[in-house]
């Protein structure tokens, strides 16, 4: 091993001093991300540069800072670092085998910019799957709904409602303006959204025979 080392040149050895800690790292993260552990992605905030109203990002895949967007595609975040030394630095290793230092050097950024490009673009077009498949509070307003947990008069705390959101059974936080309880099987209809919270005012018996 000593051997070996000392048969690389210092560009060489520098190489390897930093893609083989930056692939492990990249390795047990996989590992980790298998068994469903360090998905959470909060820590990767978001500025979205191209104005689609998409935070590029899926806040919720990819751990680590995230530094700037650009073009709509977030390039610097802490795994798209890793990737960008990873393939970056094996490729420039290998170049050198064979070429000199500089176009090693050059071959070597251009890979590793592809990498961190392509897992943006990867990374993004999660996102978007994920926003088509969230939950949209505001499509709720106007549909109706039973009262599940008791809703306290006045907004003063939360009750819950079932109501059928985008196509599935959803149950959401829910409060109104009365003055009474809304018991447990009330038919409600929403008018609004506060916060986290459905408005929501019960129905009426023609309202509810109209709507059956």
């Amino acid at each position: 091993m000593g051997e070996f080392w000392y048969s690389l040149s210092l560009f060489q050895q520098i190489l390897l001093c930093i893609v083989v800690p930056v692939t492990l790292i990249l390795v047990i993260q996989f590992i980790l991300l298998l068994f469903g552990i360090g998905g959470g992605d909060h820590a990767d905030a978001t500025v979205d540069l191209d104005g689609d109203g998409i935070p590029d990002d899926v806040s919720n895949t990819d751990q680590g800072m995230e530094f700037t967007e650009i073009g709509g595609l977030r390039l610097l975040t802490l795994r798209g670092i890793l990737a960008f030394l990873s393939i970056g630095g094996w490729t420039a290793l290998v170049v050198n085998i064979e070429y000199s230092v500089l176009l090693a050097v050059v071959v070597g950024l251009l890979a590793g910019a592809a990498a961190d490009i392509l897992y943006a673009l990867v990374m993004r077009a999660v996102m978007r799957l994920q926003e088509n498949g969230a939950v949209h509070l505001k499509n709720a307003v106007g549909l109706t709904g039973e009262v599940y947990i008791p809703i306290p008069p006045q907004r003063t705390a939360n009750g819950k409602i079932n109501l059928i959101l985008q196509g599935k059974l959803c149950e959401e936080e829910a409060i109104w303006n009365g003055d009474v309880f809304l018991p447990t099987g009330t038919k409600v209809t929403v008018t609004g959204i506060l916060g986290d919270a459905l408005i929501v005012a019960p129905l009426t018996a023609e309202q509810i025979e109209s709507r059956a």
